[in-house]
């Protein structure tokens, strides 16, 4: 008897659900892009709950991943490949709305550029770059900064998005339904523990501006000016985090003695 693997054992898994849950946030990213630069009120609605679906799949994706047992290689490089796509290619679409100017969208750029470099290098000198506690900050504040200017853009077009009760519906049914999608999702991949308290509070925290606007007329603001500090503080933060992990291969390379 033929004890040797098959080809189809011996293959490593790719679609697995969470390298599938990964790949999600590049699938949206040709529908988010478009509605952002559509800049109108409903589409700017729509773009935020893909978004939202996007920034989801980056937080759970790793514990689908460990929950599941299917924890991979190419997991481990998509992830942060989608990450960093992700969110330069938001940040560009900002640019592209003249809401940030271009030397905040290089930074982002140069940091995630570098990093790989580093990363690669070390590994051909045979030496391994963990992650940093100012990348996991880095990461937190780069997906505030590129979900919360499209909440702001959306609150800000309040009066466009409930003009009239058929605008009103809509927008029910957009918030409705994205909720629905959402815990779907959750009680799909059987969240529970940390990740359910973790995932709950997002919601909560996500659908309070929407039940608000519905409710209440928020008072007129100039969105452009918040998103700016924002990614300004994301910015600047990421050229921190450059620094720090170029200290880190510095001092991984022994090149400090």
């Amino acid at each position: 008897m033929n004890s040797e693997p098959s080809d189809t054992a011996a293959r490593p898994k790719v679609l697995t659900a969470p390298n599938l849950v990964t790949a999600m946030r590049l699938l949206l990213l040709p529908i988010i892009v478009p509605c952002l630069l559509k800049n109108e009120p409903f589409f700017l609605l729509s773009s935020f709950v893909l978004l939202a679906f996007a920034e989801l799949s980056d937080i759970t994706d790793g514990y689908i991943a460990r929950d599941r047992g299917e924890v991979s290689k190419i997991g481990k490089l998509l992830d942060p490949l989608a990450d960093s796509i992700t969110r330069v290619v938001i940040f560009m679409t900002f640019l592209a709305m003249d809401l940030v100017p271009f030397w905040m969208v290089l930074i982002f750029f140069l940091r995630d550029i570098s990093i790989a470099y580093y990363r690669a290098f070390a590994a051909s000198e045979g030496f391994v770059m963990g992650a940093r506690l100012s990348g996991k900050i880095k990461g937190a504040l780069q997906s505030v900064a590129s979900l919360v200017p499209v909440l702001l853009l959306v609150v800000a077009s309040q009066q466009e998005l409930l003009a009239t009760p058929a605008s009103r519906q809509a927008y029910l049914w957009v918030v409705i339904g994205g909720s629905i999608a959402y815990w779907v999702y959750c009680l799909y991949f059987r969240f529970r523990g940390g990740m359910l308290l973790l995932t709950s509070g997002l919601f909560l925290l996500g659908l309070a501006p929407f039940l608000v606007m519905y409710w209440y007329t928020v008072p007129a603001f100039d969105a452009k000016v918040w998103i700016y500090w924002l990614v300004l503080t994301a910015a600047v933060y990421t050229a921190y985090s450059l620094v720090d992990y170029t200290i880190g291969f510095v001092q991984a390379m022994g090149w400090d003695e």
